[in-house]
């Protein structure tokens, strides 16, 4: 849209189908658990790069929403430069028109029950905060910075989530001079008790879209159906906003705030193979999956049997990703909670683990980490149960294909433990000492 090529559009239409998903996901799969194969060393630099590239991205959208964004009239400016006058006005007027008549215009007072919703985004986000601990015996000296950097780049982050959608809603509430302008919309507005600082031109855009369909949308506009926006992404609120002239920056924008979720992929793939490895370790899977590359000392079979499970999860996202997210963030919730209550007793239930850890710090003679595992529990717990919700009502009603989903991997796991667990017992392996021992660097 921003050099107005055609052949970029077909190319960016193509890989926003499911067929585009799948073909695009599987590359990265192949590609991603092909680098794994090579070891950390150079996993870690790919993860490096593009660590850094997705960091220039964030920067440009916050560049972006601050500097043209927060500017007077910047969003609808921005807008109307790209679809023509009147274009932002067009959209807030047919959703009004189009809300207000059927119930259901996407403006409401401020809902704990929806932020707590939207949470589940935010989780899923953030899991590859853990990543790091799965490579922990791979690491024969690790640095003393990792401490400072965790916590250093954990602040960094959560300023970021914090002001991006700060920033975005700002941007994009609706001035109270265009919707003075809009028949019935500030008594409507005021008999429901909402403020006008409710009002945000995103919601009503995204709501456009899934009511009129992008032809509708189009066709109000005046504009081809290839040049709209897709809803629900960032950089769809960003690139309007850049001025004419800068149509390197809304391509840049673009591309590297993709890539912001591209960098994910190896931190998926360290995770789910290492784990594997630690299954294969510990006894409780096939012990092939335990061997290690002579060469570049990488767990190759796990690496193989995660790429075989990441195609399969590919062919899964058609159900939308927004779905993938609250499958992926429920089943988080429901391994963390757990290892946060084994966390709580295990100063009591395995004092022997407990007194080798280096740091043993008590508060009242009740240990740190009783009380930090606990209260994660709760906290986890809590949104466990968001999650859950948000499972079954994914489609707009009650559904269990999601969570029949679920149960099957998660009763699939719990055969395959149990029946190692007997098949060890009966050999004579004894499972209470299997934890104690740490994998070999």
């Amino acid at each position: 849209i921003a050099t107005r090529s055609q052949g970029l559009l077909n190319a960016a239409k193509w890989m926003s189908t499911t067929q585009g998903h799948w073909v695009l996901g599987m590359i990265f799969v192949i590609v991603f658990g092909a680098i794994a194969l090579l070891g950390m060393r150079i996993y870690g630099w790919i993860i490096n790069i593009l660590g850094i590239v997705a960091i220039i991205g964030c920067l440009s959208n916050l560049l972006i929403l601050g500097a043209w964004g927060t500017a007077q009239m910047g969003a609808v400016k921005g807008w109307n430069t790209i679809y023509g006058s009147g274009a932002y006005e067009k959209i807030v007027n047919k959703a009004f028109e189009l809300g207000m008549k059927d119930k259901d215009l996407p403006v409401k007072p401020h809902s704990w029950g929806d932020t707590m919703k939207a949470s589940i985004g935010a989780i899923w986000a953030y899991i590859g905060i853990v990543s790091a601990v799965f490579v922990g015996g791979e690491l024969k000296t690790p640095a003393k910075s990792l401490v400072v950097a965790q916590i250093l780049g954990t602040i960094i982050i959560m300023l970021y989530y914090i002001a991006l959608p700060l920033l975005v809603y700002g941007v994009y509430v609706v001035p109270e001079s265009i919707l003075a302008q809009v028949p019935g919309a500030m008594t409507y507005l005021s008999q429901h008790g909402i403020p006008t600082s409710r009002v945000y031109y995103t919601a009503l855009y995204n709501y456009l879209m899934e009511k009129l369909g992008a032809d509708g949308v189009a066709s109000l506009l005046g504009v081809p159906p290839d040049w709209l926006l897709p809803p629900r992404v960032v950089t769809s609120f960003t690139i309007p906003l850049v001025p004419p002239g800068l149509a390197w920056l809304q391509v840049l924008n673009g591309t590297l705030v993709g890539i912001v979720l591209l960098k994910d992929i190896p931190a998926f793939f360290v995770v789910a193979s290492r784990m594997v490895f630690a299954w294969a370790f510990d006894r409780f899977f096939p012990e092939t999956f335990a061997a290690v590359n002579d060469k570049f000392h990488s767990p190759h079979w796990a690496i193989l049997l995660t790429m075989i499970g990441g195609i399969f999860g590919v062919a899964l996202t058609a159900g939308g990703d927004w779905a993938a997210a609250a499958d992926t963030t429920n089943l988080y919730q429901f391994a963390v909670m757990l290892a946060c209550l084994a966390a709580a007793v295990l100063p009591y239930l395995r004092r022997d683990l407990y007194e080798k850890a280096p740091l043993r710090w008590e508060i009242a003679g009740i240990p740190l980490l009783t009380i930090l595992g606990a209260y994660g529990f709760a906290v986890n717990f809590f949104f466990f149960y968001i999650a859950t919700h948000e499972i079954f009502y994914y489609f707009g009603e009650f559904r269990l294909g999601i969570p029949l989903h679920q149960a099957f991997w998660m009763g699939l796991g719990a055969f395959i433990f149990s029946a190692f667990l007997i098949y060890n017992t009966k050999k004579g392996v004894d499972v209470k000492t299997i934890y104690t021992e740490i994998p070999p660097a």
